[in-house]
């Protein structure tokens, strides 16, 4: 049972976190196009992607719906996204790459301005990630890197990034479903 006291903890360290995705997207286009540059980037994303979650929880784990549960997805797609044309415009991969990779951010956004309305309804939904979630956003990471250290894998692992990026988007959408079911 959550109390005024645990309401009152300060989230934004774990929001912060989240928000530093922003700021490492841009690096990726301002910095010089080294391999360094490219692995320390990818490494600071996943890791402020596990501790913000990871901290988030320790503050107010009956919190479902603070804003860092909306604002890490968020800036994980702003990263993924600017990550992902970084790469594909140094390695010259094919079209079909850049919506592939991105199947789950793609597919994800009409879900979400579904969740927008419904919360403007007063319907609450529990935007807590799914294994699935996470596991797409460690396979897009392996296939950004691919396209950069090892171009013969790259595309098998950009393809089951967006297949499970589907996956992902369908589970998020039954749990979003079964929400609209239940009694306001």
């Amino acid at each position: 049972m959550t109390t005024v006291a645990d309401t009152r903890r300060p989230t934004w360290p774990p929001n912060l976190l989240s928000l530093s995705r922003v700021p490492l997207a841009a690096v990726l286009w301002v910095l010089p196009p080294t391999d360094a540059w490219l692995i320390a980037c990818l490494a600071a994303a996943a890791v402020t992607d596990w501790l913000d979650g990871w901290w988030a929880r320790r503050l107010a784990p009956d919190i479902p719906h603070a804003i860092g549960a909306w604002l890490d997805p968020l800036c994980d797609k702003v990263f993924v996204a600017s990550a992902a044309a970084y790469v594909l415009v140094q390695a010259e991969a094919a079209a079909w790459v850049a919506p592939v990779l991105l199947a789950r951010e793609v597919v994800q956004l009409p879900l979400m301005l579904a969740y927008a309305r419904a919360r403007r309804r007063g319907r609450r939904y529990d935007f807590t990630a799914a294994y699935a979630g996470k596991a797409t956003t460690v396979l897009q990471f392996a296939a950004i890197a691919a396209w950069r250290f090892w171009p013969s894998g790259a595309a098998e692992l950009t393809l089951a990034a967006g297949a499970l990026g589907v996956v992902a988007v369908a589970l998020y959408a039954r749990r979003a479903w079964r929400l609209s079911r239940a009694p306001a």
